[in-house]
């Protein structure tokens, strides 16, 4: 693989997992009432007319309905490490979560609103909307105030 290969590969794997998080975000990740499986909403899987979704892994159709709802602390139940950002008060202010680790390090951070990968001399970052940065916030000044 070429450096250039390798430095492309690294951005789309910030790209997916941005894509992921704003998906989350933007509630339009479900899991399927039939296999479990996680559903990233595709209108095209959806028949209007019959007000059923097709779930794409285990091909069964069931009503909307029936969905389960993810949201973007479901995103983040398996993460390696995450670092609070707290003012002088011990209020919560930002959070950066690392979501891989070993090869690449891939961080996500609130205050940077990114995706942040790092593999040797390599680095690169993907942006996150101030709406997926808010509601990971959210869900992560909740953890901080349960603890």
């Amino acid at each position: 693989m070429t450096n250039e290969e390798f430095e492309k590969e690294c951005i789309e794997s910030c790209k997916d997992i941005a894509e992921a998080i704003e998906a989350y975000a933007n509630k339009e990740v479900y899991r399927c009432p039939e296999c479990g499986e996680t559903i990233f909403w595709h209108d095209d899987e959806y028949d209007e007319d019959k007000d059923e979704y097709t779930c794409p892994h285990c091909n069964r159709a069931f009503s909307e309905d029936s969905l389960e709802a993810l949201y973007v602390g479901d995103y983040f139940d398996e993460c390696f490490d995450v670092e609070y950002r707290i003012d002088e008060r011990k209020r919560y202010r930002s959070v950066e979560v690392m979501v891989a680790c070993g090869g690449p390090n891939i961080y996500v951070d609130t205050a940077r609103k990114g995706v942040f990968l790092y593999w040797g001399f390599t680095q690169t970052k993907w942006n996150l909307t101030y709406n997926a940065c808010d509601k990971i916030d959210d869900f992560f000044e909740e953890m901080y105030m349960c603890a």
